[in-house]
């Protein structure tokens, strides 16, 4: 993960082509971590993440994030 913005909830992660996805969470995103359900402040710049997301237009929501570290 490239970047956290605690106060907005968005996440800026790298794809392993090279591209940076904003994501902007919502009150339905899961986060979990080992199984676990978890909160927003356990994400830190540097995590590896898998998202799954759905597009709405333009836009990419989260609408689950498995931190793997």
């Amino acid at each position: 993960m490239k970047k956290v913005e605690p106060e907005r909830t968005e996440i800026y992660v790298e794809t392993d082509d090279n591209k940076t996805l904003e994501l902007y969470f919502r009150e339905t995103t899961r986060l979990t971590r080992n199984g676990e359900t978890v909160t927003f402040d356990q994400l830190k710049e540097g995590n590896r993440v898998e998202v799954q997301v759905e597009n709405e237009g333009d836009r990419l929501n989260p609408i689950a994030v498995r931190i793997l570290d």
